[in-house]
This record gives C-alpha cells, sequence and structure tokens, in this order.
C-alpha cells in the first residue's frame, strides 16, 4: 500500500507594493511553525515573525489561565520581572493590572521621579524599571481580558 499522502497546492497571496510590505502580509498570516522558521530573520520581517511568536504565547497562557492554570503566566511576569512572582487564586490574577500599577507608582517615587532625560531630543522618557511596569501593565489588562473571553467561550460552549 501507498505512503503518498496528496495535499492540496499551497496559494499564498501577497499584498503590498514594495518587497517589505509583501513579506510583512505572509509573516502576518503564516502558521505558527512558519514564525518560528522566520524568527532568526533580520530586520523588520524577523521582528513581525518573533511578534507574532509572543503574541500567540500570550494567547496560550491566557488560555490556560481560563482553566485556573495559572502558572503559565506566573512565570511569564517573573521572567520579565527577574524576581518571585506568585498569582495564588483567580482575584489575584484579575489584580495582575493593579499589581503593575503598584510598580509604576513605585517607579515613580524614584528620586528622578521614574524619567529620564532622552539623549537625541532632550525630552523625558520613562526610566527603563517604569517602562517596564507600563508595559507589564498593558499586557496584564490584555490577559485578563482575553482570559474572560476563553471563560465565557468556554461556558458557552458547555450549556450550548
Amino acid at each position: 500500500m501507498s505512503q503518498i499522502t496528496e495535499f492540496a497546492p499551497a496559494i499564498i497571496t501577497v499584498s503590498g507594493a514594495t518587497k517589505l510590505e509583501k513579506q510583512l502580509s505572509v509573516v502576518n498570516y503564516a502558521s505558527p511553525s512558519t514564525r518560528m522558521a522566520l524568527a532568526n530573520a533580520t530586520g523588520k520581517m524577523g521582528i513581525a515573525a518573533r511578534n507574532g511568536i509572543a503574541n500567540g504565547g500570550l494567547n496560550g497562557i491566557a488560555k490556560q489561565s481560563s482553566m485556573g492554570n495559572y502558572k503559565p503566566a506566573a512565570e511569564y511576569f517573573a521572567a520579565r520581572l527577574g524576581q518571585g512572582f506568585v498569582i495564588s487564586s483567580r482575584s489575584t490574577f484579575e489584580s495582575l493590572a493593579d499589581q503593575m500599577e503598584a510598580r509604576i507608582m513605585q517607579a515613580k517615587s524614584a528620586k528622578n521621579g521614574g524619567y529620564v532625560t532622552d539623549k537625541k531630543t532632550g525630552g523625558q522618557k520613562p526610566s527603563a524599571t517604569h517602562a517596564l511596569a507600563l508595559e507589564l501593565k498593558a499586557i496584564a489588562v490584555e490577559l485578563v481580558s482575553v482570559t474572560a473571553d476563553f471563560a465565557t467561550q468556554g461556558r458557552t460552549a458547555i450549556t450550548a
């Protein structure tokens, strides 16, 4: 018996005027395995591939959190912060944004007020600690929101 499998032709459409726009149009809709393979690429295409992988990872963390497994979320925040992190319950998970807000306030209470002078423009920009706390707060808000969506979808599927 033959072990040959037939697949439909793979047709990839691209859009954009420049070569870069065409490449990015493919990366934005590529499969996870393709994005992983492109993650090592340099330039904007590599950045787009890595962002796609990161977004997929955050969706995976949200899906696990919707089922009560908070370990991936705690690992993510611990790795980004470089310190231990505990998520003990659903309420702790849902208060992640508040925890990050406390870190923002802590960064702002530093002697520089949480801002440093930009060498190029001379203007004020958030310090590294402040910028990280701002980024993690935005991620926490999105993570809790997506987790709630996953949890709602799960309940809907069970009751329907």
